[in-house]
């Protein structure tokens, strides 16, 4: 009896698994363009900053801290304090909706936090802060920083 030699790159039998592709490879593959903000544009980094030592800031009062320029796309955005704001609970939202990338709750770290999803919409438009309770701090910064991809 004749031995028949194994072959390893026999793939018969063998289940080949999906290829799935984003919308930015399926759009390079069929010769469309991408936009610049997405690909190949330059990151900005765009900071509204209070200095609680310099403005009052009290309970029922919104703080206008940031507008994004109508094009591009965000990226990441933060909200953070230097200081505690103590018992204050604060929003972040876009001047209509309150509490659109912030619901309100206190600050009691100095620790950056992410503020909800990031979405196209995003750009143009203006960034609110809303105390609903208890006066800030009269000492220490608030901040909101917004990483937008443009070109």
């Amino acid at each position: 009896m004749k031995h028949q030699p194994f072959h390893f790159s026999d793939n018969r039998g063998v289940k080949k698994m999906s290829e799935i592709k984003s919308d930015f490879i399926e759009n390079i593959e069929n010769g469309k363009m991408n936009y610049g903000d997405v690909a190949g544009g330059r990151l900005r980094l765009y900071r509204g900053e209070i200095d609680l030592s310099e403005k009052t800031v009290a309970a029922g009062d919104t703080v206008k801290m940031l507008i994004l320029p109508e094009k591009g796309k965000v990226v990441s955005r933060r909200f953070g304090a230097t200081v505690s704001l103590g018992t204050s609970t604060v929003s972040v939202g876009d001047g209509t909706t309150a509490q659109k990338y912030r619901a309100v709750a206190v600050k009691t770290d100095s620790t950056p936090e992410e503020l909800l999803s990031p979405d196209a919409e995003a750009c143009g438009e203006t960034y609110v802060l809303t105390v609903a309770t208890a006066n800030l701090p009269t000492a220490g910064k608030i901040w909101i920083d917004a990483l937008v991809a443009d070109v």
